[in-house]
């Protein structure tokens, strides 16, 4: 079984951004012209409780979104609609209401047309029972770069939590954004890689709900391949190759070597519901592959 298909254009894009719509510092214009000029395919522009309307910026697609949140007392819930109507949901009038509760944040985003996405749980102090909960998921960040330092106390990386919530049967699968604000370093940074049919919100949709995609800082998957017991990966050079699963420990779990473009893993004979990889590259940059399911 393969993950991706092979030859397949990928095309990069940022789920998760912020302009002068709501708490951004750039307008929908600069934001998506920087973007362009870093070699994104596609964005998606999710101001707070609103959405823009789809456009173009020079050949890069700039797609309607929104950010949609609860809190609670103790933690908050951060959803991402990716795709929604736009003149759906700012005729919804969310803004100033705090009367839905998280489940109804994903469901009206599902009902715009969208696909929710979890944002920034370790940020959010999202805990398992309440991520158990939330049903009509089509992902979660397992890295948001503004949840991080110099912007946030560091918790931009969710992989621990999110670890905890497939080894308790709840596999999501994982993207990685910039949750763009200030553009003064958290922009351009981590994005997710698409392979989807053509560039357009369609097909981009498409290949998520499918999980043909991969979360990244710079590194790339070739392949991710299982054959009989063994997960074998093909990538760009890095330094390390790391399998992550629900088994506290496996032998030949982190693979490590200049330049490396290769490696496997042979599952736990006890049993491990879900694999994940993770990809490090000379610079610290990593990237994440979707929990692999092998039962």
């Amino acid at each position: 079984m393969k993950l991706f298909d092979e030859g397949a254009l990928f095309y990069k894009g940022n789920t998760h951004m912020h302009t002068t719509l709501s708490d951004g510092r750039l307008s929908p214009q600069e934001a998506a012209l920087l973007y362009r000029q870093s070699g994104y395919h596609f964005v998606f522009l999710t101001d707070h409780r609103m959405a823009s309307l789809p456009s173009e910026c020079e050949g890069m697609l700039v797609l309607s979104g929104t950010e949609l949140d609860v809190t609670l007392p103790d933690q908050c819930v951060h959803i991402v609609g990716l795709g929604v109507d736009a003149e759906q949901i700012n005729a919804m009038q969310l803004k100033g209401r705090n009367d839905l509760c998280a489940q109804q944040l994903i469901d009206v985003i599902r009902d715009a047309g969208g696909r929710a996405i979890l944002a920034h749980p370790a940020w959010s102090l999202n805990t398992v029972e309440l991520m158990q909960s939330l049903q009509g998921l089509t992902a979660a960040e397992v890295y948001n770069t503004f949840s991080g330092e110099p912007w946030n106390a560091e918790r931009a990386d969710s992989s621990h939590i999110l670890d905890v919530l497939s080894a308790q049967g709840t596999s999501l699968n994982l993207v990685a954004s910039d949750d763009s604000h200030r553009y003064n370093g958290e922009a351009c940074r981590s994005y997710i890689m698409v392979q989807a049919r053509t560039l357009s919100q369609e097909d981009i949709l498409e290949a998520l709900d499918r999980g043909a995609f991969y979360a990244s800082q710079g590194p790339s998957f070739e392949q991710i391949e299982r054959i009989g017991d063994t997960i074998r990966v093909r990538c760009s050079p890095v330094e390390r190759i790391t399998f992550c699963s629900a088994q506290p420990w496996s032998s030949g779990r982190c693979h490590s070597g200049h330049g490396m473009m290769q490696a496997e893993h042979k599952l736990h004979p006890a049993g491990e519901p879900y694999v994940r990889v993770v990809l490090t590259d000379m610079y610290g940059r990593r990237a994440w592959s979707n929990p692999i399911r092998t039962n």
